[in-house]
């Protein structure tokens, strides 16, 4: 993989969102850039053996996190949009195997078999439904890294709908305050 790759056409977070000083995205539908680098230092670090992801959409996140995936892992993404699955397909990634993409939301079988379990699906009733299929389905350890939830925001969007129902599972984990806001659980 060449670095260059992943690094082009980003720009700053705060050119969409004013109060987001210091912070980048690749477009207004991207996870932040520092998200994306959270992600990758969580699995290089815990070493996780079965890695999903949910909205993978462009697959910002995925191209950073999969190079460092240990080598008899598996990577597997769940985005419901047939054109992003359409467009993963021909990234070198999927074409040798380095993960997959499944066409649909998360599976809970999978989900109780994973290690860590990256939530960033469209806002709204999709995501709290994965957040649940996690949730319920997720083994003792697992981690769930949730974007887009955030007290910060007014009570009529989805990242504090996202918060309030985090709140309401009782998942025991840290909020984070990237400008759009995660969330890293672990399942008791």
């Amino acid at each position: 993989m060449v670095e260059e790759d992943l690094e082009w056409g980003w720009e700053k977070e705060s050119e969409l969102k004013p109060e987001a000083q210091h912070w980048h995205q690749w477009n207004g539908h991207s996870p932040e850039l520092e998200f994306c680098n959270y992600a990758k230092q969580l699995i290089t670090l815990l070493k996780p053996m079965l890695v999903l992801e949910t909205g993978t959409g462009q697959g910002y996140l995925t191209r950073r996190t999969v190079p460092v995936m240990p080598d008899i892992s598996r990577y597997v993404c769940f985005e419901t949009l047939p054109e992003f699955v359409e467009k993963m397909k021909d990234h070198y990634i999927f074409q040798n195997g380095l993960a997959e993409v499944i066409c649909g939301t998360l599976d809970p079988t999978l989900a109780s078999q994973a290690d860590l379990t990256i939530i960033d699906s469209a806002g709204g009733p999709g995501r709290i439904k994965e957040i649940e299929t996690w949730w319920n389905a997720a083994k003792p350890g697992a981690l769930a890294l949730i974007h887009d939830v955030s007290q910060r925001h007014p009570p009529v969007t989805t990242h504090y709908r996202h918060y309030e129902y985090v709140k309401t599972l009782k998942i025991p984990g840290v909020f984070m305050t990237n400008p759009r806001g995660s969330f890293l659980g672990q399942k008791p």
